[in-house]
């Protein structure tokens, strides 16, 4: 594979930061966070046993951060449940203090997760073709353009469905 060049790169770091969230995806983010706590209800069985303490708030900002990634990988400007709960393995195994019984058990933190995933319950779909799409991403999506330097307008930056390419920004 190529390699992405540094001006490629910093426009995607911005461009992610701009896709869509609904607030019921933001509420799933909430509720896995809140799941890997033991004394919290709607944890696990595994949670309140082998947790000792669970993921921080910072764990929701970088779920619903790479829930962005994932979505923007996809060709998608907002984010769907599915990319929040495919990131969240990678995020949250970490962000988890597990009690040594779990190791006496053999648990891992990969684990505790895969339990946390599975006892979420995922949010009520949408219907129709837009399911899951915000109502703001329903309308072909272009990012803002942001000020340069003594008001000048930056250049535009292309749609995530047009990162590939040659760049003519």
């Amino acid at each position: 594979p190529e390699a992405m060049d540094r001006a490629t790169l910093l426009d995607l770091q911005h461009l992610v930061r701009e896709i869509v969230v609904a607030p019921h995806i933001a509420d799933t983010a909430a509720r896995l966070v809140l799941a890997t706590h033991p004394g919290q209800e709607g944890a696990p069985p595994v949670v309140r046993q082998f947790v000792r303490y669970g993921a921080s708030p910072r764990a929701m900002q970088a779920l619903l951060l790479a829930g962005r990634a994932e979505a923007l990988l996809s060709g998608r400007a907002w984010v769907v449940e599915d990319d929040v709960r495919r990131v969240a393995m990678g995020v949250l195994r970490h962000r988890m203090i597990l009690a040594f019984e779990a190791e006496l058990e053999g648990l891992t933190p990969e684990d505790v997760v895969e339990a946390v995933l599975q006892a979420v319950p995922r949010a009520p779909r949408a219907v129709g073709r837009d399911e899951g799409r915000p109502r703001a991403a329903r309308s072909a999506w272009r990012p803002p353009a942001r000020p340069g330097r003594a008001g000048r307008r930056a250049p535009a930056r292309r749609s995530p469905l047009a990162l590939s390419g040659p760049r003519h920004g």
